[in-house]
């Protein structure tokens, strides 16, 4: 089966006054499946043929009447589209209800709604206010947008376990949002705000933006043994003696130039030592990243992944939510004075509307906007803390932001180590997305007095999430 972004002869990306999605690589779905995990069927680009689905969908029809009930049958499927019987079943089980029927043969055509093309994740808002209940925390398995082939000899083509999985939430608005977490499997308290505010918002009150969390974005760090605490395999990189090597590679410094989308990174690979990703050095030069063993030309499996979702989704806000170890710190930044802040437990943003090559502000409006989201958050999160009396960790959560003075919700750039992070990436326009608000939301790793402390600070960071972040 294969699955295309809608409008795949279209070259633009969505902007305010088009509705065009510049469409990401076509991927086989079923090849994403091990062989043991596959169903029997036939599956084409006409689904599965032989499944016994649609009786199904008519019994359950038959005894409960339950439209979410039928939906639910439908997204658990493996291959998309389903069969044509399977789209007339649901035709006669919707008859004479429009809006539940187009629900129906969305799902029927593309799956879960984290894997619907954009124009149809806007139209659902308003679609779905006649079908009653509509809880969230619709699950679905994100495919590798183009499987490595292995050609170079390191791992580039994921298993079926493997593949991260991503959970949608209908808001009041079809303005997006995406949470991301489990970039390193050793920030397990950042994983948990995640799991919680998923945990939240089922059932609950919508949101204002609609909304796909993924708690995990690189499952396979986890199921290492012994774990892998930052790094996974995959990367491809130049040694000391210019030679290439596999390598593992810290997978949150594993993005496309600023202003490159992933079609326009994968383009310039035309051959094995040709980078598909590149970074800016001190002197403005263009060139591969090198030297640390973490970097590589190549995106990893889970960073096509990642930048496929985005891609589609089109969120305008994006959350990063990790953990951090250090009470504060400070730094020589290149050419200038050392400074102290930015670093350590917090909330920060990389906001929009600053030239990524100057760093000179562009858009004074969008620049504020941001700083002024991510001091809310921090804001609130410190008249938490106070009404809650003592501190509830030897780690003050926001550290980063206040420990220095002045208070600051932006980290060190000039400090990170070499190679494109989501921070320099996620607020630049491509050619297949807008500039998107990019928070780093650093959860204390450790220092809790108690492990209902511990608790208190990840629903405090949950909350703001919710409370915040997801609305306008």
């Amino acid at each position: 089966m294969y699955i295309y972004d809608q409008g795949s002869s279209a070259s633009q990306p969505e902007r305010a006054d088009s509705t065009v999605l510049r469409p990401s690589e076509v991927y086989r779905y079923s090849d994403l499946q091990q062989p043991d995990s596959r169903s029997l069927g036939f599956v084409s680009f006409l689904g599965d043929l032989s499944g016994p689905l649609a009786p199904e969908l008519r019994a359950k029809w038959n005894a409960t009447k339950d439209k979410q009930a039928i939906f639910a049958m439908v997204r658990k499927q493996t291959s998309f589209p389903l069969s044509s019987a399977v789209k007339t079943e649901l035709a006669s089980i919707f008859a004479g209800d429009a809006d539940a029927l187009w629900m129906a043969d969305k799902l029927a055509e593309h799956g879960p709604e984290p894997l619907w093309p954009l124009n149809d994740i806007k139209d659902r808002v308003a679609k779905v206010k006649s079908l009653g209940s509509d809880p969230g925390n619709y699950e679905a398995v994100l495919p590798d947008p183009k499987p490595g082939t292995s050609a170079s000899g390191c791992i580039d083509k994921l298993s079926a376990s493997e593949l991260p999985h991503a959970f949608f939430f209908p808001g009041r608005d079809p303005r997006r949002a995406l949470i991301i977490s489990g970039v390193h499997s050793d920030e397990t308290n950042g994983i948990d705000v995640v799991t919680s505010l998923q945990t939240l918002l089922t059932g609950s009150t919508k949101p204002f933006f609609t909304t796909i969390l993924v708690p995990l974005v690189t499952p396979r760090t986890f199921a290492a043994k012994p774990k892998k605490l930052r790094n996974v395999p995959g990367g491809l990189g130049f040694n000391d003696a210019g030679n290439l090597v596999c390598r593992e590679v810290e997978p949150n410094r594993n993005l496309p130039f600023p202003g490159e989308d992933l079609a326009t990174a994968q383009a310039r690979a035309t051959t094995k030592k040709d980078p598909e990703l590149v970074i800016r050095d001190r002197c403005g030069n263009i060139r591969p990243p090198r030297g640390p063993d973490r970097t590589s030309i190549r995106m990893l499996p889970e960073t096509r992944i990642l930048l496929s979702l985005i891609e589609r989704f089109q969120p305008e806000r994006l959350a990063s939510v990790h953990a951090h170890s250090l009470m504060q710190d400070c730094h020589p930044c290149w050419g200038r004075a050392t400074l102290c802040g930015g670093e350590g437990p917090g909330i920060f943003v990389d906001p929009r509307g600053i030239d990524p090559v100057t760093k000179l502000v562009t858009d004074l409006t969008k620049v504020q906007a941001d700083d002024k989201l991510a001091e809310k958050m921090v804001q609130k999160g410190l008249s938490q803390l106070t009404t809650t009396g003592a501190l509830m960790t030897s780690l003050s959560p926001f550290a980063g932001n206040t420990a220095f003075p002045p208070f600051t919700t932006r980290y060190f750039s000039e400090s990170r180590v070499e190679g494109n992070s989501m921070g320099d990436w996620g607020p630049v326009d491509t050619a297949s997305r807008l500039a998107m608000t990019t928070l780093t939301v650093e959860v204390p790793k450790s220092g809790f007095k108690t492990s209902a402390a511990r608790i208190k600070v990840v629903e405090l960071h949950r909350d703001l999430l919710r409370d915040i972040f997801l609305e306008p």
